[in-house]
């Protein structure tokens, strides 16, 4: 009984480091872009 909770328990863990090794790849992905926006319409601003 134990060992089965401890596996799932370490499976789920295994899971959500994915998970969250993945929702944190997209969200530097998003925050690079908005960086990019940012600095483009930076350029945009000081031009005129």
């Amino acid at each position: 009984m134990a060992f089965s909770q401890d596996f799932s328990s370490a499976k789920m863990l295994n899971f959500h480091a994915l998970y969250k090794n993945l929702t944190f790849f997209k969200v530097r992905k998003d925050y690079l872009f908005v960086i990019m926006l940012q600095i483009f319409f930076k350029g945009r601003l000081y031009e005129r």
